[in-house]
Formats: structure tokens, sequence, C-alpha cells
């Protein structure tokens, strides 16, 4: 049974999204990604990826999955992150390690290039609660 702090935990989550998303959506529209064509392939699989998981949030919502929803939350806000690290920051070197495997970025380290960038993220948002 779904209790009233969860609905509003759910409520919560899904203002954010809405948020990642406009924000995400203002800065992509008529944006070039300039660069090899590796750069611009995975940015765009990144993006096309943060879709796909708003598409499948939406679904488990319609569905009642909740949980399943919740852990997609992340992913989304990642990939978008990720997206615009490789599409705007990121350099030849390291595309090309990420796109090799050593290279790996969570959330919080992306969010902060991106901000070093000039590209207005609240890294606060990526810091982890204490229990």
């Amino acid at each position: 049974m779904i209790s009233p702090s969860d609905v509003e935990f759910e409520n919560k989550a899904k203002n954010m999204l809405q948020r990642v998303i406009e924000w995400a959506t203002k800065h992509m529209i008529g944006k070039e990604v300039a660069g090899g064509c590796l750069r611009r392939k995975m940015a765009a699989m990144s993006f096309s990826l943060s879709i796909d998981f708003i598409s499948g949030i939406s679904i488990l919502t319609t569905f009642c999955q909740r949980s399943s929803a919740m852990a997609l939350h992340r992913s989304v806000i990642e990939a978008y992150l990720r997206g615009f690290w490789l599409a705007y920051v990121a350099d030849e070197d390291s595309i090309q390690k990420f796109s090799t495997g050593p290279l790996t970025k969570t959330a919080k380290p992306l969010a902060q290039l991106l901000k070093r960038k000039g590209f207005k993220i609240n890294v606060n948002c990526f810091q982890q609660s204490e229990s």
C-alpha cells in the first residue's frame, strides 16, 4: 500500500524530472555538436537513452510500478549530463577513453564539469543524503 509520503516523494521526483527535461531542452534546441563523428554519435546516444528512460518511467508509473520508475530517475539525469559532457566539454582523449570503457563519470562529477564550462547546474542536487 502506498502512503501519502510515498505519493509526495513520487510527485517531487516527477517534478524534478520535468525540470531536468525543460532545462535540457532549453539548452539543446538549436545547438550543434562540434567535433568528430564519435563525439556526435556518443552524445546523441546519451540523449536518446535519456528519452528512452523517460518513456520507461511513464510506462512504469502507468502500471503502478513505482519502485522501478524511481530507480530510472537517476539514469535519466546521468544520461542527459553525460550527453552534454560528451557534446560540449569532453576532450577527444576523454571521448576515446569513454568509448572503450576505462573512463566513467557519474552525475556529480559530470555536473561539476558542465558547471565549470558555463552551464548553469546546481551540483548540490547530486550530493548523497545522509541516512
